[in-house]
């Protein structure tokens, strides 16, 4: 999967599969903020660009929090959806680390991609935490308008942190881990790479 090589049509499809299970996964039970959105963002991004992990993100927010949700207040709104979009701007940076440093060994690589994966899935859970309570004491009178307030607001939000930095994790190690299997079968490389291993087992003659 190439942002190079991908048709209109692929992308069309994979991102109404996205789209789809963002709101199955927001509609049905969950632990609050363990959802695969910003996963989602982040994974499309990195294989066909920033555009469609923005379009993906902003359509499947759309219709679970309009026609499921009801919708909320604006300016929440706004804060919950930019703090979902930002980490999408790591995804073509993400897109040039996994793709280099393909002289290494196999397993020294996958040790990097892995850090790389979730060292910016773990950073875009950050940023959405810090974007949108910031956005709930700006927005709403659950939290007095000071410095003590927004403080009060990010202490009370960390338990909902973890339910996103897990899911995030969660759903990052899915999609780029479902992504390198994909590639590896359908990689012409990695089959002469095992067809050589299997020339070098010796083969018992029988007497």
């Amino acid at each position: 999967m190439s942002r190079t090589t991908a048709s209109a049509k692929t992308i069309a499809l994979v991102g109404f599969v996205f789209i789809a299970l963002i709101v199955l996964a927001r509609v049905m039970p969950h632990l609050p903020n363990f959802t695969p959105v910003a996963a989602a963002g982040l994974f499309l991004a990195f294989a066909f660009g920033r555009k469609v992990g923005i379009a993906v993100v902003g359509l499947g927010m759309v219709v679970t929090d309009l026609f499921f949700a009801g919708g909320y207040q604006m300016g929440l709104m706004i804060s919950v959806y930019i703090g979902l979009m930002l980490p999408v701007v790591f995804g073509p940076f993400l897109h040039r680390l996994y793709h280099s440093n393909a002289d290494i060994a196999t397993w020294k690589r996958g040790i990097m991609r892995t850090l790389q994966i979730g060292g910016l899935a773990t950073a875009g859970a950050v940023i959405f935490f810090l974007v949108s309570n910031f956005g709930v004491w700006f927005f709403s009178s659950i939290y007095p308008a000071t410095v003590e307030g927004l403080v009060s607001c990010y202490v009370m939000a960390l338990p909902f942190f973890k339910n996103s930095l897990m899911g995030d994790l969660f759903y990052s190690g899915a999609f780029f881990g479902i992504y390198y299997l994909l590639q590896f079968v359908s990689d012409d490389s990695s089959d002469r790479r095992w067809e050589d291993r299997l020339r070098k087992i010796p083969v018992r003659k029988d007497k």
